[in-house]
């Protein structure tokens, strides 16, 4: 099986202790579209500075639940809450000032908009005056090694650059929570690498937890605390990335079921 394959070389970093009602718990969600049960009694925490692997084949019903928590969909049954506060009470629009942001599959980007104002974007929601907002985000651009497109529209800039501007406009909102939906697609494998590591370093300087949805197992293993395998709407794992590579349960929804 090949899910530990080219792992970035970034270890991931100590988990903390767990604190009840101190980061996001998901509890029992559910959500049901007609006759598909898209999510099935899902429930895990992801606490303060830990960044935890989501995983699953197509169709799992990964981005489902990320849209459930970012307020896209409204989940059947179960509960959702953000530092002991009741997410799903909460308005999309007002979850950057309870201090979770998100990245995109598909760029969400300004094409006409250079890359510092991109960044910029991402501070609306702040309370903070005009000038630390833009000290924010040049220590951003300069941090993500964008400076030298700072002034350059997005327009036609190379994938992975706009991969980071897309990182530096969700890190301007001060982020407790950043929640990266598939953020590896379409990048190489040295930009998945460079990814791997600055995800974990960034981590380390800014203090924010992360949930991570991705496809590419390396990434996923390389920087991950902990990990949960969906398959079918349902939690078919759920530890360590040393434990996943060798789970069956996992190795089955990847793989398929072996022949008789």
């Amino acid at each position: 099986m090949a899910l530990s394959e080219n792992p970035p070389a970034t270890a991931p970093g100590t988990m903390p202790d767990r604190v009840s009602g101190s980061g996001l718990s998901l509890r029992g969600v559910s959500i049901q579209f007609g006759g598909i049960r898209a999510l099935d009694d899902v429930s895990f925490d992801v606490q303060p500075g830990q960044i935890v692997g989501l995983i699953g084949p197509n169709g799992a019903g990964k981005t489902t639940l990320f849209n459930c928590i970012t307020r896209i969909y409204e989940p059947t049954d179960g509960a959702i809450t953000w530092k002991g506060e009741d997410l799903l009470a909460r308005r999309a629009h007002r979850l950057a000032q309870g201090g979770i942001a998100r990245t995109f599959q598909n760029l969400a980007l300004f094409d006409a908009m250079t890359v510092f104002d991109n960044a910029m974007v991402g501070g609306t929601s702040v309370r903070r005056s005009r000038s630390e907002l833009r000290e924010r985000a040049w220590h951003l651009v300069e941090r993500l090694e964008l400076l030298e497109v700072a002034s350059r529209p997005a327009h036609g800039l190379p994938f992975g650059t706009l991969k980071r501007v897309e990182l530096a406009r969700a890190l301007m909102s001060e982020p407790e929570l950043l929640l990266l939906d598939e953020p590896a697609g379409g990048l190489t494998h040295s930009e998945v690498k460079e990814l791997g590591e600055l995800v974990v370093a960034l981590r380390d300087e800014l203090g924010f937890a992360a949930l991570l949805v991705e496809h590419h197992m390396g990434l996923v293993l390389g920087i991950s605390d902990h990990v949960v395998a969906l398959d079918f709407g349902k939690t078919i794992f759920e530890g360590s990335p040393a434990e996943v590579r060798d789970n069956p349960a996992v190795v089955e929804a990847y793989l398929g079921r072996p022949a008789a």
